[in-house]
């Protein structure tokens, strides 16, 4: 799943952009991705389709910029996604693009303290709402993510979380085994020795012996698996 952000006009990157690539670049590596930002309206409340899709996904991105915390959307979002962390371990992979960890723990920034002046106004009567969004401002930035800061251009970045989220909900993801009987056991091994989350090598595995034994249905379960 990934998550929705808030654009600024003043930042290095447009957010939108950013999270069009990787959006792509994780549907190319062959994940399924879910992105809620198609229309996203600041104000707007989550909706039922959001709430299932947290709820089904292995993981969710969450970018975060400098511009997040205005959108009471984006807010109870989060607070979604981290209640699915907690519940059922869902990983969560933060992104600051624009913004610091520090600076999304402690909202003291201009852009911070002016959105929650105005949620304050506006859920005057809603407190625990409110600690609920600061609190989940908190956690999150306090989860090991990507700040953009540290990086020149997008396209490293992208690649980076890509490899990473991959990397992590891979052994999660669905085997493709057709209830084929004893099959797991020998999917594994052959992860053992693909060794894929292994940037440097290029690696060759032969699979030997008599006919019958299901040497073609072994490579097929593991390429419709990676």
């Amino acid at each position: 799943m990934l998550s929705g952000e808030s654009s600024s006009n003043s930042s290095r990157w447009t957010y939108h952009v950013f999270t069009d690539h990787l959006y792509v670049a994780l549907v190319r590596k062959g994940m399924i991705t879910f992105r809620d930002d198609k229309n996203l309206e600041k104000g707007d409340k989550i909706d039922k389709e959001l709430f299932k899709a947290i709820k089904e996904s292995l993981g969710a991105i969450v970018i975060l910029s400098e511009n997040y915390a205005s959108s009471s959307w984006c807010l109870d979002e989060l607070n979604k996604i981290l209640e699915s962390n907690r519940a059922l371990g869902r990983k969560v992979f933060p992104v600051f693009c624009g913004v610091s960890p520090s600076e999304v723990q402690h909202q003291t920034t201009k852009s911070f303290e002016e959105a929650f002046q105005k949620h304050e106004r506006r859920f005057e009567k809603d407190t625990e709402k409110l600690q609920q969004w600061r609190d989940s401002l908190k956690e999150v930035s306090q989860i090991a993510g990507w700040e953009s800061k540290n990086y020149q251009h997008q396209t490293e970045l992208i690649e980076n979380i890509v490899e990473s989220v991959w990397t992590k909900l891979r052994p999660e993801m669905p085997s493709f085994n057709d209830g084929l009987v004893g099959i797991n056991s020998r999917v594994k091994k052959m992860d053992s020795l693909l060794r894929i989350e292994s940037k440097d090598d290029a690696r060759f595995i032969g699979i030997w012996g008599m006919g019958g034994i299901g040497k073609t249905t072994l490579a097929r379960v593991v390429f419709r698996k990676i």
